[in-house]
């Protein structure tokens, strides 16, 4: 007699050992990392803002909210720059509610109903938190908070700085607390990208 393993996974879907398991054509089996399974489960994220026209000092800033639920965020930050600059990831910052520009968070899961990120944003739903699937980009009067992480980019016309690996840069972030990734330009003429992936499980 066979017997045929099943489990639930997170979301309450029944998964046999096959779909965990799954093999190739050659019935070889076929693993992928963990990364790469919470992207065909809809828990893998990304945003990103550019500004071509920066000047010394200027910033390029991405402000959000970790929300009160169940779901941990795991994120990292990655930049790139012209000139130069730094990045940083803020914990606990402070920032004029209902300013900034919307940026839409996107799932990477493009084949099927989305799941939609817990972060918050203030704009749309001020003066409360609220996920509405979007983020602040330069949000005014950024302050306050602690810099967890930043990484530099010396100013080297061309230079590209990442910061993007997860294993190296990743952050779970502590829920219902204000966070921001924050691009300081060094050098005049300068041009800059700075982006957030991250994981909800």
């Amino acid at each position: 007699m066979s017997v045929r393993i099943k489990y639930l996974d997170k979301s309450g879907k029944v998964k046999t050992l096959d779909q965990l398991f799954p093999h190739g054509k050659n019935d070889s089996l076929v693993i992928i990392d963990s990364l790469e399974y919470e992207t065909h489960e809809g828990h893998s994220f990304t945003t990103q803002v550019t500004d071509d026209t920066m000047s010394d000092t200027d910033t390029l800033t991405i402000a959000f909210k970790a929300c009160l639920r169940e779901s941990q965020t795991h994120m990292w930050v990655g930049f790139t720059t012209l000139v130069g600059g730094y990045c940083q990831l803020i914990e606990g910052p402070t920032w004029t509610t209902n300013t900034g520009t919307l940026i839409p968070i996107i799932n990477r899961e493009r084949s099927q109903s989305h799941v939609i990120s817990i972060l918050g944003e203030d704009k749309t739903t001020t003066p409360t938190f609220s996920a509405t699937n979007n983020l602040l980009a330069n949000v005014t009067d950024l302050a306050g908070g602690t810099a967890l992480w930043t990484r530099y980019a010396w100013g080297e016309r061309g230079k590209i700085e990442g910061g993007s690996y997860r294993a190296e840069n990743q952050f779970v972030l502590k829920s219902g607390t204000t966070y921001a990734a924050k691009f300081t330009a060094v050098g005049d003429s300068n041009k800059a990208q700075l982006y957030l992936n991250w994981i909800e499980r």
